[in-house]
């Protein structure tokens, strides 16, 4: 958002940014910086709120910043600061109390859905090391093979998934009549 006005390359911390955003939708069915308000300030306002203000250079890049947070990273509503928030107003928050809310889990708790406080942690920390302002500060890809959430939650579930698929192809191709 700020690259384009600050000359800013596009490199590999945005594809690990991209990812995280794409693991919390697998978790949370819906984006982490989700918004009701649209627009590139909107979703700004919201990753101010949760993550802070950005270096100096990207907010006074934002032309618009104070009419959405102000220098507390509160959000600005009808020209007033808004302290109590109706969102949790961290990562770590988001991910402890948003994932359960969308996936049914406190209303229709089934064994299925469930995902566990040690693995909603881990992920929530793994979280915490993608989503940075500043793409030099990001955890890399490679940092992110030996992450905790990775070892214990994300390649098993991938060696599970690739189990699973192989067992199918399997017993199709054994079916009679389908080959």
């Amino acid at each position: 958002m700020f690259g384009k006005k600050l000359r800013l390359p596009v490199s590999y911390p945005a594809d690990v940014w991209a990812l995280g955003c794409f693991i919390f939708v697998l978790y949370g069915r819906m984006g982490i910086f989700g918004t009701y308000t649209p627009g590139h300030d909107g979703v700004l306002a919201v990753m101010t709120h949760c993550m802070g203000k950005p270096p100096a250079t990207w907010w006074n890049a934002w032309d618009k910043g104070e009419k959405h947070v102000d220098d507390d990273c509160d959000y600005i509503r009808n020209g007033k600061a808004e302290t109590k928030a109706a969102e949790p107003d961290t990562i770590e928050g988001r991910v402890l109390k948003r994932i359960p809310e969308h996936r049914g889990i406190i209303s229709n708790p089934e064994e299925k859905y469930m995902v566990s406080q040690e693995e909603l942690r881990d992920l929530a920390a793994m979280l915490q090391r993608i989503f940075r302002w500043e793409p030099k500060t990001r955890v890399t890809a490679e940092e992110l093979n030996s992450d905790p959430w990775m070892q214990k939650w994300g390649v098993p579930a991938k060696e599970a998934m690739e189990e699973g698929l192989r067992k199918e192809a399997q017993r199709v191709r054994e079916a009679p009549g389908l080959v």
